[in-house]
């Protein structure tokens, strides 16, 4: 009983870290794709670099999500083609990034 009360205070004095992906760890993230890597590692990789960048939510990221999420969409479409559902969702997703880039740049051009 001792022991379990000491795991227990020692698990809420340890700080968690954070295991939420930021824009400024994405070049380290984006090195683990290497030549073994396979092409669903690769799109996946990607998928996820493109979503962190378009959260950050300014021009910049964007239009690095759109071309990340464009080489996925190559990638993806070549291996299942392009009327698989995997394929398509790529696709809402740069369709997205590209309205919320247009957003922006509107919201811009207003100030």
């Amino acid at each position: 009983m001792f022991i379990v009360n000491i795991i227990n205070t020692l698990t809420i004095i340890m700080s968690a870290h954070s295991k939420q992906l930021k824009p400024q760890h994405l070049p380290g993230y984006l090195s683990q794709i290497n030549i073994r890597s396979t092409p669903d590692t690769t799109i996946k990789l990607k998928c996820r670099a493109a979503n962190c960048l378009y959260k950050a939510g300014n021009l910049k990221n964007i239009n690095a999500a759109i071309q990340l999420y464009n080489e996925a969409y190559n990638m993806q479409s070549y291996v299942r083609g392009e009327n698989h559902p995997r394929t398509t969702n790529i696709l809402l997703l740069i369709i997205k990034c590209e309205k919320d880039l247009i957003r922006l740049k509107k919201n811009k051009n207003r100030m």
